[in-house]
């Protein structure tokens, strides 16, 4: 079975945004709820708050791409750093 793929960009993430932490939530969040799968990071530099991975779900940033941490203190709302899972199983970033 092949694994599907959510990439962020479809949830609203823009590399030219200063914020993309909503649309990168979203998207792992979908993966998550269809069964897991891979959250996709392409296409450049995307800055972000806190975002929590779930259940079966793989974080891959692909070459050339990266997740930049938010200046704003208030984008981490429980100060947890910027990628983070509590009790999650089958967890991965590559």
């Amino acid at each position: 079975m092949a694994q599907v793929s959510y990439d962020i960009r479809e949830f609203g993430a823009n590399a030219s945004d200063d914020n993309n932490t909503l649309s990168i939530q979203a998207a792992i969040d979908a993966c998550a709820a269809g069964g897991g799968g891979a959250v996709t990071v392409s296409g450049g530099q995307y800055t972000t708050g806190t975002v929590e991975l779930k259940d079966f779900v793989t974080l891959c940033i692909e070459r050339g791409s990266s997740l930049l941490g938010s200046q704003r203190f208030e984008d981490y709302p429980h100060g947890d750093g910027l990628i983070y899972a509590s009790g999650a199983k089958n967890i991965a970033i590559t």
